[in-house]
């Protein structure tokens, strides 16, 4: 009886395959906003997304907006999703001045679930219209927006895969439609003139990958496999009442 029990275990196991896959998505749409005398103009066919903090300036600010569409995913978000890692490929603007030992942090926001902006155009955005921007701050965003985290690398270049606690509710959380929009600020104040732009590669950016969701997938557990197991629990609990008479 126990090897009997033993070998439907395993067909059990090789039925289910635990391993995890993994969805890349490509950016959608993305942008980048300026402040003061830039604040009407619009930069979305660039291929550098710009990003500045210098609370002692009022025309250089910089954030920065890209958006998913998840509705190019061959699994449901909410119900199957294992983590998620924001990757962004930071490259030198050559703006400003800056030495490489200098830490920078920036903040990593999401654009709340069923906003009617979510749908912004990368060529019409601006300062003064994108969605749930605060103008009156430097680095943050309105109270449409949620706060997903920060991340910190030292100088002007780096490879940066985001993850949160917070990222991985935020993406599972969206139902109302397939658009994600994450808005990106330095939370680092460089105070001074002539101070540094960091700057993304957009998807525009002819030969530096563009912003990427990479999402885990939970593996889902086939309905004969379920079966299985429930056969594999019901023979086992036959054994114990035999053993028990």
């Amino acid at each position: 009886m126990k090897y009997s029990l033993l070998i439907i275990l395993c067909a059990v196991f090789s039925l289910w395959s635990p391993s995890l896959s993994a969805e890349l998505i490509a950016v959608d749409a993305d942008a980048y906003i300026q402040n003061g005398s830039n604040a009407t103009t619009k930069y979305g066919t660039s291929d550098l997304l710009l990003i500045k903090h210098n609370s002692e300036g009022n025309n250089y600010d910089r954030k920065t907006y890209i958006r998913f569409d998840l509705g190019t995913l061959s699994f449901d978000h909410t119900s199957l999703l294992g983590s998620v890692s924001l990757n962004l490929n930071f490259v030198d603007s050559g703006l400003g001045d800056s030495t490489d030992s200098i830490e920078w942090t920036f903040g990593v926001w999401g654009l709340n679930d069923g906003d009617t902006a979510e749908s912004w155009g990368e060529e019409t955005t601006t300062w003064n219209n994108a969605p749930q921007n605060n103008t009156g701050s430097d680095f943050e965003f309105g109270t449409g927006a949620t706060k997903l985290g920060t991340f910190t690398f030292t100088g002007k270049t780096a490879t940066v895969n985001f993850t949160s606690t917070s990222l991985n509710d935020f993406v599972a959380g969206s139902t109302s439609d397939d658009l994600l929009t994450f808005m990106i600020g330095r939370d680092t104040d460089q105070s001074g003139s002539n101070t540094y732009v960091h700057s993304i590669a957009a998807g525009e950016h002819a030969t530096i990958t563009g912003p990427q969701l990479d999402l885990i997938v939970i593996p889902e557990i086939s309905t004969f496999s379920l079966v299985l197991l429930a056969s594999v629990v019901s023979l086992a609990g036959l054994r114990l009442q035999g053993r028990d008479r």
